[in-house]
């Protein structure tokens, strides 16, 4: 996997990013925007990285059990979704939500 330790990843976008077996120790993810991502075989994610300030945006984020404590809720951020996709990357804001929706129906086994 991807070592990220220490990696500055403030504000990245990381829609449907493969980060299995990803080392996240004490990587900065404030305001990450943090989308439909299967992130339970990362290693070392603090719930405190998910909760920095500005705190990263999560939506259908399957996040490792050991990350859900205290309880962090995966989907978060989803009504704020399609409003960052829209800015980020110059869509509509309907198509944006056409893309959230159609993501958040994929349930992580």
């Amino acid at each position: 996997g991807a070592d990220l330790r220490y990696a500055n990843l403030s504000g990245a976008d990381l829609n449907c990013a493969l980060i299995s077996d990803a080392n996240l120790s004490n990587a900065n993810l404030s305001g990450a925007l943090l989308f439909f991502i299967n992130s339970r075989e990362v290693l070392n994610l603090e719930p405190l990285q998910l909760k920095a300030k500005p705190s990263p945006f999560l939506c259908n984020v399957a996040l490792p059990t050991y990350s859900q404590q205290p309880r962090v809720n995966p989907n978060r951020d989803c009504d704020r979704i399609p409003q960052l996709l829209s800015s980020r990357y110059d869509i509509s804001l309907e198509e944006a939500q056409g893309i959230v929706d159609e993501a958040r129906q994929h349930r992580w086994d």
